[in-house]
């Protein structure tokens, strides 16, 4: 997995440039999945853009060009790669 810290901070990264919010350019390989840390300020809702490629989220497919909000409530299990995706 490669991934970016394009504004604010994530995963130990920081990125110089300041934002409420804080969005990543994540590539993953087919099958990989991005564990999404716990924090302590955990936000009200994250949500994924896929660039290409085909994602998995809790067993529902999402394909390129699609947006899925990640409700905290209703988080369930991390995207995972069904292929290459950005």
């Amino acid at each position: 997995m490669r991934g970016h810290v394009l504004i604010g901070a994530a995963f130990g990264a920081r990125s110089p440039v300041r934002h409420p919010s804080d969005p990543l350019l994540v590539e993953l390989d087919a099958g990989a999945a991005l564990e999404l840390p716990a924090e302590s300020a955990e936000p009200a809702e994250r949500a994924v853009f896929v660039i290409g490629g085909e994602l998995d989220i809790a067993g529902r497919a999402l394909a390129a060009d699609r947006l899925a909000v990640l409700c905290a409530a209703r988080r369930r299990g991390s995207p995972r790669s069904r292929r290459p995706a950005r």
